[in-house]
């Protein structure tokens, strides 16, 4: 059985290279722990208790209360989970922010205790459904709602928050067999517009564009669809529909006898294919002309988002339903 996991240092998801050199840093933990929902263990480890340093024991506090409820009923089954983040500074810093215009002479920003951490929406709610049609078909349909968060760069908390959105996915699926299976899905149902986050830019990175607003905000994915296919191949052993993906044993050593090192009980191999489309109303600073409808492959928002955001990555998925359209919308000249 795969068991993910979380390693916490310094109130971010983290992931180090040897135990020592940090590579990726996630803020929004509890988004972490929603992509992992499915999975019936999660491990939470807390680096910093691990090396004697101040621990993060508000925070696993937090993962591991989060409210979470399950009900099923004959062909029913309805979900609903509330997490309430309150995520503050304990000390007063001095930070580097020279393109928030809060920012002193010098580019730094005064974070004093009780300012909330930039980039961590502070509220999330899922309700969720799925019914039984028949047998093999089963649809379902979930509402979202992201509470309001502070932009990267504001640790301060001077500036306005990213607003908190909403968004609506409903979903399909019909197993043609034991090991094969069509779904379908629909994200962003009512094709709200919305911003994921947001930081700061240098304004006279562009001066023929005569920007003033230094904020600069990522638009959520718009209406999206998804078709595709998801097998998993038997194995000796037998076909086991709701095994894991891939289950790997560990070598257990006792007197006299010896089990194997490995017991490979399964594989998964998927293909998926989509296209996302949507439309924006904005017209530019420059040049007045506005702006249609538009649309990008799977695989190029995916390929986008890596290169645009290869920091803020804590792992990768080729999952259409994590992808969003790639790029950011610059308020200084750009508007609804």
């Amino acid at each position: 059985m795969l068991i993910p996991c979380i390693d916490l240092q310094g109130g971010q998801a983290v992931q180090l290279v040897h135990g020592r050199r940090r590579e990726l840093a996630v803020s929004d933990v509890f988004g972490l722990l929603e992509k992992f929902r499915s999975y019936p263990w999660l491990h939470i480890i807390d680096l910093d208790a691990a090396m004697g340093k101040p621990a993060n024991d508000d925070l696993v506090r937090d993962l591991c209360a989060e409210a979470s409820a399950t009900y099923k009923e004959d062909r029913w089954n309805v979900y609903a989970n509330y997490t309430y983040v309150d995520a503050t500074f304990r000390n007063s810093l001095i930070l580097g922010s020279p393109n928030n215009p809060f920012a002193d002479p010098n580019g730094n920003i005064f974070v004093v205790p009780g300012d909330h951490l930039a980039g961590i929406p502070n509220y999330r709610f899922k309700l969720g459904g799925e019914y039984q049609i028949t047998t093999p078909w089963k649809v379902g349909a979930d509402l979202n709602v992201i509470g309001s968060q502070w932009l990267v760069g504001d640790e301060a908390n001077q500036n306005p928050k990213v607003p908190a959105y909403w968004v609506v996915n409903v979903n399909s699926s019909y197993k043609i067999t034991q090991n094969l299976e069509l779904f379908g899905l629909v994200r962003n149902l009512f094709n709200k517009h919305y911003f994921v986050s947001g930081t700061f830019f240098e304004t006279d990175s562009f001066p023929y564009l005569g920007l003033t607003d230094p904020r600069t905000f990522l638009p959520g994915m718009p209406l999206a669809a998804y078709v595709g296919v998801r097998g998993t191949l038997p194995t000796g052993g037998g076909v086991f529909a709701d095994a894991p993906m891939v289950t790997k044993a560990r070598q257990t050593r006792f007197a006299g006898t010896a089990s194997a090192v490995t017991n490979w009980t399964g594989i998964y191999l998927g293909v998926n294919g989509g296209y996302t489309f949507g439309g924006s109303k904005w017209s530019d600073s420059v040049t007045g002309n506005s702006s249609g409808s538009f649309g990008t492959s799977v695989a190029q928002t995916i390929q986008q988002r890596r290169e645009q955001f290869h920091l803020l990555r804590l792992g990768e998925t080729l999952d259409p339903g994590l992808a969003e359209l790639s790029g950011c919308k610059r308020m200084g000249d750009v508007g609804h």
